[in-house]
């Protein structure tokens, strides 16, 4: 234990024209980082003040290097973040070593991660992608650049979460496309914060609803069949696959036995050309064009398919424009289904991991980084006395290729033991091997 005092104590502001003096001491016990492996602990005796103007007491004396949140030195809360961020930490290990309970040193990593991924600048896209992830129990917002393949940014949520990170989005302006798929919350946050920026529903998140509309009438013809036919009725339910398969990849044995259902229940028959011929509908080369075959498609939905189609298909007033938007604007957040990919493999690699660390090791990873360089003289030769500046760049975002190869990769370590051998310390792989950039964390 060490005490400690201030020699020239300053106060909080009380009025327009403060005059304080001391007024008592109280004494707080300050954590610091551990010394020698033992504990710190600084015995403070914190000044109380009055004003002598305007006669308020109990002023608070401003400890330097202190947080006051916490009552632990700035230098501990830095060393228990810092701990935290190795890859061989656990947050009990981080408590056990810095003498403070497991829920403290998981409160400070997380908020030593989330503030240091809000100071992350990435360059804004002229194509804005939204979209969602399920990790750890809660959808997570994902903020991509479509043109660019990258991931701008992976949130806590989908809603207040995104609607303050758009709101705060620098440059804003260069923002002239926005890619989302049917979720409301999505086009009302758009429209309020990028007025007249044109808004584009995926295309394959419409597309889906076909399959969709697809399932609900096998599975319908299913049930109706399987009174009299049990087995059969089992592997129409099994055929989704089967159903989804595009027309022209049918081949062999499948195409003959999708005819086979097709011969037996004309209602199915009926439900995948319909399938068919709306896919086609994003085969259009202008609004109008599709437009007048979305049309007439409604008009000659079979009876009998009709009900499920409509339920799936029918594009109401508030999406209508954002769908035929996509035939001016022919963009998709199709690079999402890698960066789905590449977030579950990071939830299973990283299980026990929590969703900080899991979005600390994707956002503040430099080997992850999209960049490209500008040359400050193109065409011109430049000569620097000493070693030249960096280049400037522009920060794009996580380069999906880049994370998924880190994410499939693996290493062994090793320390050498007496007579020279080495022995292996342990295999780390997929999360483990990336590492959150330190340097210059304060």
């Amino acid at each position: 234990m060490v005490d400690a005092e201030t020699v020239a104590p300053s106060f909080q502001i009380c009025c327009t024209d403060p005059d304080v003096v001391k007024d008592g001491v109280r004494h707080r016990d300050i954590n610091d980082t551990p010394h020698g492996g033992r504990p710190v602990l600084i015995s403070m005796q914190v000044q109380k003040g009055r004003c002598r103007n305007c006669g308020r007491r109990g002023l608070s004396e401003i400890l330097p290097h202190v947080r006051p949140d916490r009552w632990m030195t700035d230098r501990l809360y830095v060393f228990i973040a810092r701990e935290g961020l190795k890859q061989s930490n656990t947050h009990s290990e981080v408590a056990r070593i810095a003498y403070v309970s497991e829920g403290t040193a998981r409160a400070i990593i997380h908020e030593y991660i989330n503030a240091k991924v809000a100071l992350v600048q990435r360059e804004t896209p002229r194509v804005l992608g939204i979209d969602e992830k399920k990790l750890l129990g809660d959808f997570r917002a994902v903020i991509g650049n479509i043109e660019e393949r990258t991931v701008l940014n992976v949130l806590p949520d989908r809603r207040e979460a995104l609607r303050a990170y758009l709101e705060d989005l620098p440059d804003r302006h260069k923002v002239e496309v926005i890619c989302i798929d049917q979720y409301r919350a999505y086009l009302t946050m758009a429209q309020d914060i990028f007025k007249g920026v044109p808004v584009v529903t995926d295309k394959f998140h419409v597309i889906r609803r076909a399959n969709e509309a697809m399932d609900a009438v096998r599975i319908r013809v299913a049930k109706g069949i399987r009174s009299e036919h049990v087995g059969r009725a089992v592997r129409l339910k099994m055929s989704k696959t089967l159903f989804w398969t595009r027309s022209n990849d049918l081949e062999g044995e499948a195409r003959a036995t999708v005819r086979e259902w097709w011969n037996r229940y004309p209602e199915l028959a009926h439900a995948y050309w319909t399938k068919e011929r709306f896919f086609e509908i994003y085969n259009c080369q202008t609004r109008v064009e599709a437009e007048r075959d979305y049309a007439t498609w409604r008009r000659a939905l079979p009876d009998p398919i009709a009900k499920e189609f409509k339920a799936k298909l029918t594009i109401g007033r508030d999406w209508y424009e954002h769908v035929f938007n996509y035939f001016d604007h022919r963009y998709t957040t199709a690079y999402v289904e890698s960066v789905n990919r590449m977030l579950d493999t990071m939830q299973a690699a990283g299980r026990g991991y929590s969703f900080p660390i899991i979005r600390g090791k994707l956002m503040l990873s430099s080997p992850l980084e999209k960049r490209t360089f500008r040359d400050r003289h193109p065409g011109k030769s430049v000569q620097y006395i000493g070693e030249a500046p960096p280049l400037p760049s522009t920060a794009w975002g996580v380069d999906i290729d880049k994370a998924t190869r880190a994410m499939q990769s693996s290493f062994e370590s090793f320390r050498q033991v007496e007579g020279g051998r080495y022995v292996s310390t342990g295999r780390q792989s997929g999360l483990a091997t990336i590492e959150m950039d330190l340097a210059g964390l304060t």
